[in-house]
């Protein structure tokens, strides 16, 4: 073999310092670009993370304030405001739960915790009772308030919202509801196979729409609770000698 001149071997070194450049250059561009992707989704999951728990302390601080009124109206025989505030109150627990779930739901990394707090989810939505709770009955008392009829207003249409969405939603998860409430029977081998088929991030999607309509209500009617303890005190005197 007949050996390398100069201009050769400076070649050789040429093209191979390229090849080496080239590497290091897709190499570190590669790593680079990971390095953003996983910035970018620890800070989307920090502020998920934070939003979620800034929802869950608020939901609390009225489910508290909903609580302490309920308390107020037994002590006082306001059986009507009893009424009207059990039904905010379920609302106000229903959101609490499904807050929680959707922690695990969209945060957690383990995927069987991701799935079966879905699967929790969708039965709560599935079996929140809303229309049931927050009918007629409950249009009627607010009607009764010396509220302003704009805020009334707000509170049929936040009403109405959450029971249209929660409505929908019923029939969306009524298949996936009755293949996964027995995931536990006989049948295991294919609830196994449904719950890990469940779409969580679809599920939390779903559950955070319903939350939004949910929170709105509870917002309104707890900005009825002042109007509230109005009419308590108004029966009060109206019972006293």
């Amino acid at each position: 073999m007949r050996p390398l001149n100069e201009n050769s071997k400076s070649a050789v070194e040429l093209s191979g310092l390229r090849l080496l450049s080239a590497f290091l250059r897709r190499y570190l561009h590669v790593k680079y670009v990971q390095s953003l992707d996983d910035l970018w989704r620890c800070f989307t999951w920090l502020k998920l993370r934070r939003s979620l728990s800034g929802r869950r302390r608020s939901i609390h601080a009225a489910i508290l304030e909903i609580q302490r009124h309920i308390v107020q109206c037994r002590a006082d025989d306001a059986l009507g405001g009893v009424k009207f505030l059990n039904s905010v109150l379920y609302a106000a627990l229903w959101e609490l739960d499904i807050l929680v779930l959707a922690e695990d739901v969209l945060l957690a990394r383990y995927m069987w915790r991701r799935k079966l707090s879905a699967r929790g989810a969708l039965l709560s939505m599935h079996e929140f009772k809303f229309a049931e709770t927050s009918g007629k009955e409950l249009n009627e008392y607010v009607k009764t308030l010396r509220a302003p009829q704009q805020l009334k207003t707000e509170f049929d249409r936040a009403r109405g919202q959450v029971a249209r969405a929660q409505e929908k939603l019923r029939h969306q998860l009524k298949e996936q509801r009755n293949s996964l409430i027995g995931h536990r029977s006989p049948h295991a081998d294919r609830s196994y196979e449904e719950i890990l088929s469940i779409d969580e991030y679809e599920i939390g999607d779903m559950a955070m729409q319903l939350v939004t309509n949910t929170h709105a209500f509870v917002l309104t009617a707890a900005s009825l609770l002042p109007h509230v303890a109005i009419s308590i005190m108004s029966e009060r005197y109206r019972a006293e000698p």
